[in-house]
């Protein structure tokens, strides 16, 4: 094979892999059937709750399955029955609810399964327009004012996250004002590649192919 052969192979190759990571980047959703049709092989996480009412205590951590809840302050898991949530799933009344923010600034880790698509039904505890920022482990950053909250309304915020590279974190930042923060759930799993990027990925291994049928013919 000669050299300017292999040259242009390894330059097909090359950008072919780049433009596919170009054109799919982070992405947000705000809703689940949105973030349903972005992704495949999602598993769920809640928090099964044993009755109306009751409330697990503090603790800085809470592990659910292959995913952990930590915070710099206190985890607060409570029924989510005791708001009286009405309407959505992200705030099932069978579920319990970690509660955070109990200090300015409180931040809540939560790790899990290197995945390309990530969600969360996150908001505040007895009203809206709380300041959130969600931090991902890519360096991905998302910050809003919450308008879901548990006491009354249609539950929790959704927030979907797809990103180019594993994940394996998020950190949420709440700014107390004088609220909490609420958690009913998260949700991790892959990504589907968007159809652009497919396109352009199977042009570059076309490519590809056509350069090493040619080589073959003019060995």
């Amino acid at each position: 094979m000669h050299f300017k052969s292999r040259l242009s192979i390894g330059f097909v190759a090359a950008a072919a892999l780049a433009f596919s990571s170009a054109a799919w980047a982070d992405s947000i959703y705000s809703s689940p059937s949105g973030f349903a049709s972005a992704t495949y092989g999602v598993t769920s996480v809640g928090f099964p709750s044993p009755g109306y009412g009751l409330y697990a205590g503090e603790a800085p951590s809470y592990t659910v399955g292959a995913v952990n809840f930590s915070s710099t302050s206190n985890l607060n898991l409570d029924d989510a029955a005791y708001y009286k949530v009405n309407g959505g799933s992200p705030a099932n009344p069978s579920n319990y609810l970690i509660v955070f923010g109990q200090t300015p600034s409180d931040t809540v880790t939560i790790t899990f399964p290197a995945s390309t698509a990530f969600s969360i039904d996150l908001g505040g505890t007895f009203s809206s327009g709380e300041a959130i920022t969600v931090t991902l482990s890519d360096g991905f950053t998302y910050s809003y004012d919450a308008t879901g909250y548990v006491t009354s309304g249609s539950g929790l915020d959704f927030l979907g996250f797809t990103s180019t590279t594993p994940l394996t974190s998020a950190t949420i930042t709440f700014a107390d004002n004088p609220d909490y923060g609420t958690i009913s759930g998260v949700e991790y799993g892959a990504a589907t590649p968007e159809p652009g990027s497919l396109l352009l990925l199977g042009t570059g291994m076309l490519g590809l192919g056509l350069l090493v049928y040619r080589n073959k013919l003019s060995a």
